[in-house]
């Protein structure tokens, strides 16, 4: 059977846009959000109309055999890293777990009392239908169950784009698709020996699976595996929207359409994806492979001025707030030990590849936005643990990724590059199947769903020393009387 362009748009339109509805209507007060589903439901039956955007890419033959292996793979592979709390889950599920208990235990919007009076502002998209299942169907464990279901169905739409975007038109392909998909990284155990070469420090830092050298600098670039593991509810739309993109990059005047969301699920994706649209949309306009009223649409000023102010304003109570500085954004600058660092952790987990590829792809200006992206992220720095290179790149790698499966799937290109990929491709898997493989055997790295907070709540208290300061200024809004989304869009207002 082929793959139905249009039904596989819709599907993926749906998955990313079902948690932005239960948001506004949840969160907003009913003008707000019924102004807004308005605007949404125009811009979808639009695109619906839309025959050139509808029938992008070529029909891609998959038997319904492959669709269920796939949809199976996902499932295993999922509950192996912990999602649902089958296996034992990485140490961020402590706050996972308690983001998902207080939306199902709460009101909508979430609203603290006890320590300081405050309200969740976070990154809710992926929490949102798992908890509107646990509010209606009887709790926590429910919610935590239609958290692996909605993740098997969601990386299941991620694998099936995948498959046509890079065209894997035979049995061979797609299965080297799946598995790279889960399992995709930069050489990294190949960084860490050369830099343990060149600094003379000894091979220390080997088998630690996601970092390079212990320094400052705080490099990583995620492997598959590890944005799965760790930060699912960040991942999965921030990689459906990469797939767009790179599918339908010509399209400007749906661009916020299909990016505003992703803010609800992951701010530094939202940030990078939104430098990618902006440069390439000057880059087609001066082109001339797009023309003006493309990039200011009615339907990229209908989502803007709708969910974009919505979802911004919600944001902005704690993005505004005055911070310390290890959770405000700072440049870092790199000299000595660290320029060593920087120039091997670039070169090994992205730069070769992105050399590799060049020829093809030299004529792409989604290729030199990804390489800038990938070059400049580290120079910035937010979050004890450097958030900003962590996040902003997940769907900048993703895309890294598309581009390297579709030139070994290409017959033409260099058999030397290709070569090369696969050799680094296969040495950055090894981490991550190691990784896969301790949490099998209930490693000590995981934890249970006992282990995680209880509540988000006993965080909210700017004035307790004992908690650490990503924790007590990354989740909340403070200074509720001051803050415009409680005084003019929420349904409830603060108690």
């Amino acid at each position: 059977m082929n793959t139905n362009n249009k039904l596989l748009h819709r599907l993926t339109i749906l998955y990313i846009y079902i948690p932005v509805i239960i948001f506004l209507f949840g969160w907003c007060n009913i003008y707000a959000a019924g102004i807004t589903l308005i605007g949404i439901l125009y811009t979808f039956i639009k695109i619906n109309s839309d025959s050139e955007y509808m029938n992008t890419g070529d029909n891609i033959k998959i038997s319904p055999v492959i669709l269920i292996a796939a949809f199976l793979t996902v499932s295993a592979v999922l509950i192996l890293i912990g999602v649902g709390g089958i296996f034992p889950q990485p140490g961020d599920y402590a706050k996972h777990n308690a983001v998902l208990r207080d939306l199902v235990t709460h009101s909508w919007p979430v609203y603290y009392t006890e320590a300081e009076e405050s309200m969740l502002t976070y990154y809710l998209g992926q929490y949102l239908l798992p908890a509107l299942a646990g509010k209606v169907y009887g709790g926590f464990d429910i919610a935590n169950a239609f958290t692996l279901i909605w993740a098997i169905v969601g990386v299941w739409l991620v694998y099936i784009n995948l498959i046509r975007v890079t065209g894997a038109d035979t049995r061979a392909k797609k299965l080297v698709a799946l598995i790279v998909m889960f399992f995709f990284s930069g050489a990294l155990p190949l960084c860490q020996i050369l830099l343990s070469l060149i600094l003379k420090e000894g091979f220390y830092s080997l088998l630690n699976y996601h970092w390079v050298l212990t320094t400052d600098a705080m490099l990583q670039y995620r492997s598959n595996t590890v944005m799965l593991r760790w930060v699912l509810p960040q991942v999965i739309v921030a990689w459906l929207v990469a797939e767009l993109l790179y599918e339908s990059r010509i399209r400007e005047k749906y661009f916020c359409f299909f990016i505003i969301p992703v803010a609800l699920f992951g701010a530094f994706s939202f940030a990078s994806l939104c430098i990618a649209a902006i440069i390439l949309a000057f880059v087609h306009l001066i082109g001339g492979k797009c023309r003006v009223w493309d990039v200011f649409s009615i339907y990229n000023i209908i989502s803007a001025f709708s969910l974009g102010i919505i979802i911004a304003i919600y944001l902005w109570g704690n993005v505004s707030m005055t911070k310390p500085v290890s959770s405000s954004l700072r440049l870092q600058g790199f000299k000595g030990r660290e320029l060593w660092t920087y120039i091997c952790f670039i070169l090994i987990m992205v730069g070769i590849y992105l050399i590799c590829i060049f020829k093809e792809n030299r004529k792409k200006p989604l290729y030199y936005i990804t390489a800038f992206i990938l070059l400049a992220a580290p120079f910035f720095r937010m979050g004890l643990f450097n958030d900003v290179v962590m996040s902003s790149t997940i769907p900048v790698l993703f895309i890294l990724m598309i581009m390297l499966l579709s030139f070994l799937f290409n017959k033409n290109g260099s058999e030397m590059a290709k070569g090369v990929i696969i050799v680094l491709i296969c040495i950055g898997m090894i981490y991550p199947i190691a990784e896969l493989a301790d949490n099998i055997h209930e490693n000590e790295k995981g934890m249970n769903i006992e282990d995680s907070y209880y509540t988000m709540e006993y965080y909210s208290d700017r004035e307790n020393e004992e908690i650490q300061e990503d924790l007590k200024y990354n989740y909340f809004s403070y200074d509720l009387e001051k803050n415009q989304f409680v005084g003019y869009l929420a349904r409830n207002k603060a108690p």
